[in-house]
């Protein structure tokens, strides 16, 4: 089995505590329209979907060739993904593609 492993350790750190909780992140850095709605908003969130949510965007960028929702505007960003607009791709992308993308970019899906 192929995985895909993308690595940047400048926020690096662990997702569970000494008694095994779960631990939230509140760090942001990096481009907007890759980043998830509880991003934008200013909310904690679980790092392990959070990087699901980005693979979504990179895999999109990746078959569309365009950004899934491109605003310079965090409010419109996260207008759009709210209600889970994305950009037609302006080429062909197979449909089980993009049950992949929408499943990735779904807002409320169990932590990995």
């Amino acid at each position: 089995m192929e995985l895909v492993k993308l690595t940047d350790f400048g926020f690096a750190r662990t997702c569970v505590d000494d008694r095994g909780r779960q631990l939230l992140s509140q760090t942001y850095c990096g481009s907007l329209s890759y980043a998830a709605p509880e991003v934008l908003q200013g909310l904690p969130y679980e790092p392990k979907p959070y990087d699901v949510w980005a693979l979504g965007v990179i895999l999109y960028v990746m078959l569309a060739d365009t950004m899934p929702f491109h605003q310079s505007d965090r409010q419109r960003i996260v207008a759009k993904q709210m209600a889970k607009t994305f950009y037609t791709p302006k080429k062909y992308v197979a449909r089980e593609a993009m049950h992949l993308i929408s499943y990735t970019l779904a807002l409320h899906y169990p932590a990995c």
